[in-house]
C-alpha cells in the first residue's frame, strides 16, 4: 500500500493549486494519514456515489491505459500531475478526484513500475 506524507500532500496541493478537484482529492488522501488506496475509494464513493462501481485496481488499470502513452509517460516522470488528470478524465473517464490519486500514485512507484502490466498494483 502506497502512503504519502503530509510533506508530500503539502508540496502536491502547491503544485495543484489550479485544480480545485484535486484539491479536494490532496484533502481526502490527508483525512486517509495519506494512504491512496482508502482515498482513492472514498473518493470514488464521494464521486461516483455508488460503492460497489470499481475498485482500487480497476481505477489503476484504467490509469494506466492512458498514462502509458508515450505522449504522457515523461509528464509523469516529471511529476507534471496537473497536467494529467484532465486526460484521465476525458479519455478513461475517471472521476477528477479518483484521476488525481491515479496520477499521484504512478508517480509515486514511478512511471517503468506503473506500466509494466505484469506487475501488480498494491
Amino acid at each position: 500500500m502506497i502512503v504519502i506524507s503530509n510533506k508530500e500532500i503539502e508540496a502536491l496541493s502547491s503544485r495543484l493549486s489550479t485544480y480545485p478537484e484535486a484539491i479536494k482529492a490532496l484533502n481526502t488522501i490527508k483525512e486517509c494519514d495519506g494512504y491512496l488506496e482508502d482515498a482513492m475509494q472514498l473518493i470514488a464513493i464521494r464521486e461516483t456515489r455508488d460503492d460497489s462501481e470499481r475498485g482500487f485496481q480497476d481505477w489503476l488499470v484504467r490509469g494506466r491505459k492512458i498514462l502509458c502513452q508515450e505522449e504522457f509517460r515523461n509528464d509523469l516522470a516529471a511529476g507534471l500531475i496537473g497536467v494529467l488528470i484532465e486526460p484521465l478524465v476525458v479519455s478513461a473517464a475517471i472521476p477528477p478526484g479518483v484521476a488525481t490519486v491515479v496520477a499521484i500514485y504512478a508517480f509515486k512507484v514511478g512511471i517503468k513500475k506503473f506500466c509494466e502490466s505484469s506487475v501488480p498494483m498494491d
